[in-house]
């Protein structure tokens, strides 16, 4: 890599603050052009957005970010402080810092697309959202009136196609159980998808 090519690497890359975690940004593409953020999803990094971000950058400016506790972003230790709440405070700094003044076009794969769900059904940040494009990733206060739903219809395909997501998406609520869940993790669950990830070349 020649001294031009890692100044201009350097210069893709930031550190941004949101309270007490560091998140690992990169930017691509002419700051001018319009703002796309990818967020990715569990258990990826950013890395997993790189063949969009090559197709994307020479007409935007695409900005990849790695979400607190993955890729080179910090890990904060306690689960409460990866609220959605504190998602969206995350994605709301990456937003001030690459593009303060103007609105940005969302687009958010699995996990990513449920927190990015968060920002986006706030009213407060109406004016910084020019669009939003969810990849396999629903609103949950969408997936709770589709569940409402299907019960209400008490027939077995709705009731089946409930049980069928519930499998699918089990660990959602897993990771909700208290102590279970962070123990299983320091145990060797958090190392398994580390590994997982980087086999299947994601981070």
């Amino acid at each position: 890599m020649t001294e031009t090519q890692e100044k201009q690497r350097r210069m893709n890359q930031m550190i941004v603050h949101s309270s007490d975690v560091e998140l690992a940004v990169n930017s691509h593409g002419e700051p001018h052009n319009p703002t796309i953020i990818l967020v990715h999803g569990y258990p990826d990094c950013s890395t997993v957005w790189d063949p969009v971000v090559e197709i994307l950058k020479h007409h935007f400016h695409v900005v990849t970010y790695d979400v607190r506790g993955c890729g080179k972003s910090t890990a904060p230790g306690w689960m409460w402080d990866y609220s959605l709440n504190k998602l969206s405070e995350d994605l709301q700094a990456v937003m001030r810092a690459v593009c303060p003044t103007q609105p940005v076009h969302l687009v958010a794969h699995d996990w990513g697309s449920i927190q990015t769900w968060e920002s986006v059904t706030d009213h407060r940040l109406k004016s910084r959202i020019a669009s939003y494009t969810s990849i396999s990733g629903p609103c949950l206060d969408h997936i709770g009136m589709w569940m409402r739903n299907s019960f209400l219809a008490n027939n077995r395909k709705a009731l089946g196609n409930v049980m069928g997501q519930l499998m699918h998406s089990w660990y959602v609520y897993a990771f909700q159980l208290p102590f279970l869940a962070p123990a299983a993790w320091k145990n060797g669950f958090g190392q398994s998808m580390a590994w997982y990830c980087e086999e299947d070349g994601r981070c």
